[in-house]
């Protein structure tokens, strides 16, 4: 007896995801000499190796208990096809758009490897308002990840197109497939999300973990060092990036700063210098470092419009709202919509005195009087919409 064809188009596909671990494991397995200086990338690879034996082990034994079922005695497993092989003739569409989320992944990766490389090397946002690599790889990287999205949303409806198509009806026994009513594609896609979510790193404690500081930093003067978790500073709790940027930067430039660290499990406080060692000029895009994860896009349109701004003004200096920063154009938009400057602080994760020197300086580079002026301004110039 021969396994039915809907049975068949299974095996077909185990056999081949079979094939797929096996090459999975053979290729990691040859990368293993070379994350050998990195413990836990040597023990990453490790731990692929490993689960790649335990998938091929349970896909065999599938394979095997569905030969059984079809009264095939129990005869050895056939050989393993070329990966894709058969399955990619019956599943063209879906094998392509797997083999696009591959590529788009492995772009993904390689853009954000750079991301630290040009922070480290000041060709970042940080100092310059556009067109940095840094900016560069992190469009470029969100673009690859919505094209992986866009695939993880609609794989599914594809492949049940491929199988409507050559016309392999439902035979599912759920009380909606029962009733003519497909959910086999949304369940696929929840199945995904849960995989994915039961995947992602459990929530770490409070705090920022530090790599190693500059040796001659005020840091290490201090005595911090890699692998210690920032908790604290001038006691305050610091879960993220933005408080710890800002809490710094609005600290007395002199004198000395309180740190809590996180250190073998226990909490120490660490006082250093304040001192900025790569030089004392007042960097114009500081608010890069402050913004709150989520926003750095949001900033990157502020940067749009001001460029605009900027390309419709004389040849002469920036003046009006074109001299605005990026951080002043999204403070006046705050203004704009009525927000007091203790609501903006709390929106943009600055402190009010921050919010309060913005403003200031909006005022002036816009010749007005008060918060009002300033918002006719905007307003009649396409800063901000209006009712």
């Amino acid at each position: 007896m021969t396994l039915n064809v809907d049975m068949n188009r299974i095996r077909v596909a185990l056999e081949e995801l079979g094939a797929m671990e096996v090459m999975i494991r053979s290729s990691v397995s040859a990368l293993e000499h070379g994350l050998a200086g990195h413990p836990e990338s040597s023990e990453l690879a490790g731990d692929v190796v490993q689960l790649t034996g335990d998938h091929i082990q349970a896909i065999d034994v599938r394979l095997a208990q569905m030969q059984s079922e079809a009264g095939s005695g129990g005869e050895n497993i056939p050989p393993r096809p070329a990966i894709w092989g058969e399955f990619a003739e019956t599943h063209s569409v879906s094998s392509a758009l797997g083999a696009v989320a591959s590529l788009a992944n492995e772009a993904a990766i390689k853009y954000t490897t750079i991301q630290p490389i040009s922070n480290r090397f000041r060709d970042s946002p940080v100092v310059a308002s556009e067109g940095t690599t840094a900016s560069i790889t992190r469009q470029h990287m969100q673009d690859y990840l919505g094209i992986t999205a866009r695939i993880n949303e609609m794989i599914h409806e594809v492949v049940l197109w491929e199988l409507d198509r050559d016309e392999l009806e439902c035979q599912c026994v759920c009380h909606a497939c029962g009733m003519g009513l497909c959910v086999c594609a949304m369940s696929a896609r929840v199945s995904f999300g849960e995989a994915w979510s039961a995947a992602k790193p459990s929530a770490a404690e409070d705090g920022l973990p530090i790599n190693p500081p500059r040796i001659t930093s005020a840091a290490a003067a201090a005595g911090i060092r890699g692998g210690d978790t920032v908790v604290g500073v001038e006691g305050q709790r610091v879960k993220t990036t933005s408080t710890l940027q800002t809490t710094i930067r609005d600290h007395d430039p002199v004198g000395m700063i309180s740190f809590t660290v996180r250190r073998n499990g226990q909490e120490i406080e660490i006082v250093s210098e304040h001192r900025n060692d790569l030089g004392d000029e007042p960097d114009p895009y500081d608010q890069d470092c402050v913004t709150p994860p989520g926003e750095g896009f949001i900033t990157e349109q502020a940067r749009g419009l001001q460029t605009r701004l900027r390309e419709v003004s004389s040849d002469g200096p920036a003046v009006g709202l074109a001299s605005l920063t990026p951080r002043e154009l999204e403070i006046l938009k705050h203004v704009g919509s009525g927000a007091s400057n203790p609501e903006i602080a709390t929106t943009l994760g600055i402190s009010r005195a921050t919010v309060a020197r913005h403003i200031a300086n909006i005022l002036e580079k816009l010749g007005v009087a008060n918060r009002t002026e300033a918002t006719s301004v905007a307003a009649a110039n396409g800063v901000l919409v209006t009712s």
